[in-house]
């Protein structure tokens, strides 16, 4: 994974006191890490977090976050780090759901956007009882789960909370802990207990990507003695029959479905900025299971997307709702395509990459860890957009559109492909199982 945090040789002392708090402080933290900062009392812990958010300067050394130096750039910082302090860092007189409202606004989020915002992470740390209380009535738990909405509401890239559950009764620190590991709410509350319970009992947990590795060292709390990482095994793409075609593509393809966490009202959002403002020239099919009713669907969730369609007429005009296709109808309609685009938020990522990159067609993801090691291990070269940003995401539409052909030639080698096969892989997982037999 790329370092998403580097600090070198990082010194700090306060003025009046020449001891140094921070003495030569070497740390990498990679990009989808949980990275945990243990010391003692006055061991320089908020003092490091404060100059890494760019609250403090600093004696010597350098601090880098998401390539940006912040001794020269700080203010850059807003919007990609979120900060949830050890002290409650709310306004007294204003109620919770005002507090949370007053941060947003404070972080250029307004609007529907805004209100949307604030019910749902208040939904999501249940304060929606709450939500008209005056923060000095509130009780400690209750203002520890709005100061962590606080320093969330702009959805950060990275999180620092130092301190974040001090105080509190063990249901106000499950639910800031759950909040933390749950990225989308797929499952009712308590859903996933039985998949929990039976990794508990199990005496080896195997899992494919180190993303899913630490799910189940933090969020299901397993030993690490227990956990094994094994390859990812993908389908045999290589007995395909169909072929690239070599006339010039005029669209590319959406896989998706109506689940939460496909993204849809971004997309559809980037996909109007990809027409209307870049002068997007290829179509877009969408294909996935249920997608033939996604304009009439009464999923709450995508009354938004929906709404976009029928609002503009380029995306009336230029999506095509395809719906599920058959095996051979999809590698038909995918070897004729410019490129594949996955659209989704964070999940366990997708094999239809690889199948894609067996016919010869180049994709373009959202960039979350479980899509880079499924990158790295079948040497993709994906081209990577983020899916919190529409704009950013038609912008890449654009240079995909642009570039598709040129990025044939990066693409993995049948030979490449065949040496992640099952039969090639399979080795690794009777290593485990052996010593379980």
């Amino acid at each position: 994974m790329p370092a998403i945090i580097t600090i070198k040789d990082l010194k700090k002392s306060y003025k009046g006191n020449p001891d140094l708090i921070l003495k030569g402080v070497n740390l990498t933290i990679e990009e989808g890490e949980f990275f945990g900062l243990l010391g003692p009392n006055a061991a320089g812990k908020t003092t490091l977090i404060s100059i890494i958010c760019g609250l403090l300067y600093f004696n010597q050394g350098s601090v880098v976050v998401k390539n940006i130096d912040i001794a020269k750039h700080y203010r850059r910082l807003n919007n990609i780090i979120g900060l949830i302090p050890q002290e409650i860092a709310l306004y007294p007189t204003l109620t919770v759901k005002e507090n949370i409202e007053f941060f947003g606004q404070m972080h250029g989020i307004s609007g529907k956007e805004l209100k949307d915002d604030v019910e749902k992470y208040l939904e999501m740390v249940k304060l929606e009882q709450q939500a008209n209380k005056r923060i000095s009535n509130c009780s400690g738990g209750i203002k520890r789960r709005a100061n962590l909405i606080a320093g969330l509401i702009h959805n950060p890239e990275i999180i620092f909370l130092d301190e974040p559950t001090l105080g509190v009764d063990a249901h106000s620190m499950n639910l800031i802990y759950d909040y933390l590991q749950r990225y989308v709410t797929l499952l009712p509350h308590g859903a996933d207990q039985p998949f929990l319970d039976a990794a508990r009992r199990a005496e080896r947990v195997l899992v494919t990507t180190q993303f899913t590795k630490q799910d189940a060292l933090q969020y299901a709390g397993l030993s690490p003695n227990k956990v094994v990482k094994v390859p990812m095994l993908a389908p045999d793409f290589s007995l395909n029959s169909v072929v690239c075609s070599t006339t010039a593509p005029d669209y590319f393809i959406w896989t998706t479905n109506l689940a939460l966490h496909k993204n849809h009202t971004n997309a559809l959002k980037a996909l109007k900025w990809y027409y209307e403002e870049l002068d997007g020239q290829l179509d877009c099919l969408v294909t996935g299971v249920n997608t033939a009713n996604f304009l009439k669907s009464p999923l709450p969730h995508l009354a938004e997307a929906v709404k976009l369609v029928k609002s503009s007429k380029a995306l009336r005009k230029r999506v095509r709702w395809q719906g599920e296709l058959s095996d051979n109808d999809y590698q038909k309609t995918l070897a004729s395509s410019a490129f594949l685009w996955h659209a989704g938020k964070i999940d366990n990522g997708t094999f239809s990459v690889i199948e894609a990159a067996s016919m010869g067609v180049p994709a373009l993801s959202s960039d979350y860890p479980a899509m880079h090691e499924i990158d790295e291990q079948f040497a993709l070269n994906l081209a990577w957009m983020d899916a919190d940003k529409p704009k950013a995401m038609a912008e890449q539409l654009k240079e995909m559109e642009l570039t598709h052909q040129g990025r044939r030639k990066s693409l993995p080698s049948k030979a490449q492909l065949a040496s992640q096969n099952v039969k090639k892989l399979a080795g690794e997982y009777w290593k485990v199982v052996r010593e379980c037999l």
